[in-house]
Formats: C-alpha cells, sequence, structure tokens
C-alpha cells in the first residue's frame, strides 16, 4: 500500500509542474526535467523510509521503551528498581 501511495503522489506531482519552470531569483533551478525527476524520487523515497521507521519506533509499548537494560543486581546505587532494597524511594 505504502509503495502504491508513493507512487500515486509522484505521479501527481510529475504532472502538476514543469521542474523546467521553477525559478530562484529568476534562474531555473534545475537545468533538466531528468535530474528533478530523479530527485523527487529519491525524496519520496526518503519520506517512505522515514515514515515506515516512525511507526516501527511508535508501534513498541511503554514497557519496551522505559524498561531498564541492565539486570536488577548490576543497576547503580540508588535505583527504585534495584532488588536489594538499596533504592531511594
Amino acid at each position: 500500500m505504502a509503495i502504491t501511495l508513493m507512487v500515486w503522489y509522484k505521479r501527481k506531482m510529475t504532472t502538476l509542474f514543469d521542474p523546467l519552470e521553477i525559478m530562484y531569483h529568476g534562474e531555473a533551478v534545475i537545468e533538466q526535467r531528468l535530474a528533478a525527476y530523479t530527485i523527487g524520487f529519491f525524496v519520496f523515497w526518503l519520506l517512505g523510509i522515514a515514515s515506515s521507521a516512525m511507526t516501527c519506533y511508535f508501534q513498541r509499548s511503554a514497557d519496551e521503551i522505559n524498561r531498564c537494560p541492565l539486570p536488577p543486581r548490576n543497576r547503580p546505587e540508588g535505583c527504585p528498581k534495584r532488588d536489594d532494597g538499596s533504592g531511594c524511594c
């Protein structure tokens, strides 16, 4: 679905404007259409990668994000989750 959506957006963007008509201070930003379409292709792929990475990050549960990676005996002194009762609380 995501790839289909990216292809659809790319097709819409390539038909909405001509890359040779994009001007910055009266100068053409890109000299060739193929270069503009190549840059646009990679930008859309980067958007897809960022979207997938954020999905993977946000699908983790709170326990997976907040759990301590150290076993209880190796946690520093004063850690409230240390099992020997030396916690500050």
